[in-house]
C-alpha cells in the first residue's frame, strides 16, 4: 500500500513539473511573440497580411499575424505574393514581396526601419511620427509625404509622389520632391525625373490607393493607363505566339538566318545554340510559361552609327526572335530564360558576371553588342511592359509573363519608351 500510495505521489508531482513547464513554455514563446509585452515595447502593428510573412525576434521565428505588435530589432521578410502593412500611428509602410526589413530603435515617438532587400512604400499622414528609412547606408527623411523605396544588389531608388525626400550618406544628401526619383549606384546619387511608365506594378497599385486621399505627382487616370497599356502588351504578345505555334508547329519559331550563327568568349559566357529548332515546342516539360522575343529594329532608323562589318547581323525586319511561348521552373530568372532560348534557337549571346550588381550583364545578342550603334547603345528587357532598372538575372519570373529583349540607340532606352528614371 505504501508503494502505491508513493508512486501515486511522484506521478501527481510528475505531472504538475510538466504542466509548470508547459505553461513556462506558452509564457515564454507568449513573451517572444508580445502577447505580454508592454506598451512602451510596442513601436507599431502589423495591419494587413497577405500570404506568408515572417518574423525573427530574440532568434525565434514564427509567422506574423495581423494585428500582432512590433518592437525594436524585429526583422520581418515577406515571401512570394506576400506582403505586410506595418502601421505605426496614422503612417503606414507597405512591403512587397520578396522583401526584408528591420525594425530601428523607437525615440521620440518616431518610427523606423532598414530595409536590406525589396520594396516599401510609405504614406505619412503625420510627418512627426517619422523618424528615417534606411538602405544600403543611406538614411531616407522625409515630413508628410508619400513615397517609395526600393533596394537590389548594387543600387537603390526612391520614388517620391507627394512632398520631399531627403537621402543623405556621410556628407553627401540629395533631396528630391514630387515627381522626382533618387537613383542610387555604388556611391553615386542621382536625382531625375520620374515619369509613371518607369514605375513597377507594385508603385503603381498603391499610388492609386495614395492618389485617393493626397495629391500626387500622376493623377489616377495616368496610372491606369500605363497598366491599360501594359495588358494590352502582353495581350498581343500572347496572341502572336499563339499565332506563331499555330502557323509553324513545334519547330523553330524564329527560323534560323545567317545572322545567327558563331559564337565568342569573353569574361563571361556564351551560348551560340545548334540546329535551331525545338524550344517553343518544348514547354510541357516545365512548370510554368512565359513568352520572349528579341528585336533590333531601332537599328534600322540608325544604320549610319552602326559599326562596320554588322549590317548583316541585322534582320530585315529588325526582328531576331519572333515572339514565342517558352517554359521556365520556380524561381527561374529573364536570364536563365533567355540563354536557354538562345541555344535552342541558335541565337548567339554574349553575357558576363557584375559582382557589384550580384547580376549577369548582357553584352551581345546575335553578334549585337553594346556601343555597336552609338555610345548609348545596347541591349535593355522589359517584363510586361516594364523596364526594370535591375539586371536580368535578379528577376524572377512568374507564369504568364511577357519578356522582350530590345537594342536601343538612342538616349539608353528613350527610342523604346523606356523611362529608367
Amino acid at each position: 500500500m505504501e508503494n502505491k500510495r508513493n508512486k501515486k505521489i511522484f506521478n501527481t508531482i510528475m505531472v504538475a513539473v510538466i504542466a509548470v513547464i508547459a505553461i513556462g513554455g506558452v509564457i515564454s514563446v507568449g513573451f517572444i511573440k508580445g502577447w505580454f509585452s508592454d506598451e512602451g515595447e510596442q513601436v507599431a502593428l502589423a495591419g494587413k497580411v497577405t500570404g506568408v510573412v515572417n518574423i525573427e525576434r530574440k532568434g525565434v521565428s514564427f509567422e506574423l499575424e495581423e494585428g500582432a505588435a512590433l518592437q525594436t530589432g524585429d526583422k520581418i521578410s515577406t515571401n512570394e505574393k506576400a506582403g505586410i502593412v506595418i502601421e505605426s500611428g496614422d503612417n503606414t509602410y507597405e512591403l512587397a514581396e520578396n522583401t526584408s526589413v528591420v525594425v530601428g530603435e523607437y525615440k521620440d515617438q518616431k518610427f523606423s526601419m532598414e530595409i536590406t532587400a525589396g520594396e516599401a512604400f510609405a504614406v505619412l499622414n503625420d510627418g512627426q511620427m517619422f523618424g528615417s528609412i534606411t538602405a544600403q547606408e543611406r538614411s531616407i527623411t522625409a515630413d508628410g509625404t508619400v513615397f517609395s523605396v526600393n533596394v537590389q544588389t548594387g543600387s537603390m531608388g526612391v520614388n517620391v509622389f507627394e512632398g520631399n525626400v531627403d537621402a543623405q550618406k556621410g556628407d553627401k544628401e540629395v533631396q528630391a520632391e514630387d515627381g522626382q526619383t533618387i537613383s542610387v549606384v555604388g556611391e553615386e546619387m542621382t536625382v531625375m525625373e520620374l515619369q509613371a511608365s518607369s514605375l513597377n506594378q507594385f508603385n503603381i497599385e498603391k499610388a492609386l490607393l495614395a492618389g485617393e486621399k493626397h495629391e500626387l505627382c500622376f493623377s489616377q487616370e495616368e496610372l491606369n493607363k500605363v497598366l491599360e497599356d501594359r495588358e494590352s502588351e502582353g495581350t498581343q504578345a500572347r496572341e502572336e505566339a499563339e499565332s506563331l505555334e499555330s502557323s509553324q508547329g513545334t519547330g523553330n519559331a524564329a527560323g534560323k538566318n545567317p545572322a545567327q550563327s558563331g559564337s565568342s568568349q569573353s569574361n563571361g559566357g556564351s551560348s551560340s545554340g545548334g540546329s535551331g529548332s525545338g524550344g517553343s515546342g518544348s514547354y510541357a516539360s516545365y512548370d510554368y510559361t512565359c513568352t520572349i522575343e528579341i528585336r533590333c529594329d531601332t537599328i534600322l532608323n540608325n544604320m549610319g552609327q552602326l559599326s562596320p562589318g554588322k549590317e548583316g547581323y541585322v534582320p530585315s525586319g529588325g526582328v531576331i526572335l519572333r515572339t514565342v511561348t517558352v517554359g521556365f521552373n520556380k524561381g527561374e530568372t529573364v536570364f536563365d530564360v533567355l540563354s536557354r532560348t538562345c541555344k535552342e534557337k541558335g541565337i548567339q549571346l554574349e553575357y558576363s558576371y557584375t559582382p557589384m550588381y550580384g547580376s549577369y550583364y548582357i553584352e551581345g545578342i546575335n553578334n549585337l553588342y553594346e556601343f555597336d550603334c552609338g555610345n548609348k547603345s545596347g541591349w535593355m528587357y522589359k517584363v510586361n511592359g516594364w523596364f526594370p532598372n535591375y539586371g536580368c538575372s535578379s528577376y524572377n519570373l512568374k507564369d504568364g509573363d511577357s519578356i522582350v529583349w530590345a537594342f536601343t540607340c538612342n538616349g539608353l532606352g528613350a527610342d523604346l519608351g523606356a523611362s529608367m528614371g
